[in-house]
């Protein structure tokens, strides 16, 4: 007997089933509540046949959300059913009705299987219809081949639609260099609200990347959400940016400072000290500036 299938009794509940037990609610309940609580259950021995073969067949369920949870859920067998899970998820990524799932299945690739033998699949998940799923798409081809990845994002640079624009900006945050920069400063306006929050952590990304001359050019960026974002919480984002800089510039002088003592202790003369030197004077320069800009903003 079922005691209240439907969670609707105010009340505390404590029950366990065993993963027999989880893999009948799955596979009989008609009731969404129930099969998702039992596949969460079952998750927490992916390894178990009873649990992993569940988790397996969910992949193919009618209800869009459970095939997307059973695919969060199939990191662990990748190793025990590598080449049928692959297949079952390549299948998801070409044809599956919800562009969500689509995009998770591509996700799901580039993490557990982003090799040559998936390229195909990320060229054809780059002919989409939906933007998340060109974006996971753009982010599989540039694991497997970083230049034809670059290649493709600069001919999406124009595109208006934000999904697709911070997909390359994660790109460029993981591959680029300084010119790149204006990219980043061309999309600033396309951001709005808290969309400014996701666009400026992965700008910071990138200016750690990026010369003295880059980072000093991007500041009016920051400032600008610091100062004008539409709640206190996107301000603050606009002001963490410049204060992560600031620190990311005090933890490369001090990582300089130590080196530079390392060096003198054991040959004074090393070549490259003068080198060391200059590059901690720049840097102790950069977070002296950001910092002043930092705390103009805080008061």
């Amino acid at each position: 007997m079922n005691v209240d299938a439907e969670k609707a009794t105010l009340c505390t509940r404590k029950e366990t089933f065993s993963r027999e037990e989880n893999a009948f609610i799955f596979n009989n309940s008609k009731l969404f509540i129930e099969r998702s609580k039992a596949i969460e259950e079952l998750n927490k021995r992916p390894g178990d046949p009873v649990s992993g073969n569940v988790i397996l067949s969910a992949l193919t369920d009618p209800f869009w959300y459970i095939r997307s949870e059973a695919l969060s859920y199939c990191k662990e067998l990748v190793s025990t059913k590598k080449e049928l899970l692959k297949e079952m998820v390549i299948h998801m990524a070409k044809t599956d009705p919800k562009s969500s799932v689509r995009a998770d299945a591509v996700e799901f690739l580039t993490k557990h299987y982003g090799d040559a033998s998936c390229l195909e699949i990320f060229k054809v998940a780059m002919n989409d219809q939906s933007y998340s799923v060109i974006g996971e798409g753009l982010k599989g081809i540039t694991k497997v081949d970083p230049k034809e990845g670059m290649k493709l994002a600069k001919n999406l640079e124009s595109e208006k639609n934000s999904r697709i624009l911070l997909s390359i900006a994660n790109l460029y945050a993981e591959n680029g260099d300084d010119s790149n920069n204006d990219f980043f400063m061309n999309i600033a306006p396309q951001f709005k609200g808290f969309n400014n929050i996701g666009y400026l952590n992965t700008y910071v990304s990138f200016l750690k990347r990026c010369q003295d001359e880059t980072v000093t050019k991007s500041i009016p960026v920051f400032e600008n959400v610091a100062r004008n974002g539409s709640s206190k919480w996107v301000k603050y984002f606009g002001q963490k940016g410049i204060n992560d800089l600031a620190r990311h510039y005090k933890d490369k002088a001090e990582k300089l400072q130590m080196k530079i003592k390392d060096v003198k202790e054991t040959n004074p003369n090393a070549t490259g000290l003068t080198k060391m030197e200059s590059d901690l004077k720049a840097a102790s320069e950069m977070a002296e500036k950001l910092s002043v800009i930092y705390n103009s903003l805080i008061q």
